[in-house]
């Protein structure tokens, strides 16, 4: 099953620059679903730390 999500064009940039560079170290390209779900996976590890606010960088533009 496949669920369209909307992100905002930084956040798109963001993946998009990963996606790039995981398909260089590993000369293999994953599309962004795959992308997404490996994150997912991550942050289900971390679920802990992602739940503690204080150690979540703050809700503003980094990349300009």
């Amino acid at each position: 099953m496949t669920t369209k999500i909307k992100v905002s064009d930084e956040t798109k940039q963001v993946l998009d620059m990963l996606q790039a560079k995981m398909t260089l170290k590993f000369r293999n390209k994953k599309t962004l679903s795959e992308l997404v779900d490996a994150i997912t996976r991550i942050a289900l590890k971390h679920e802990k730390d992602l739940m503690e606010s204080e150690k979540l960088p703050p809700l503003t533009k980094t990349l300009r």
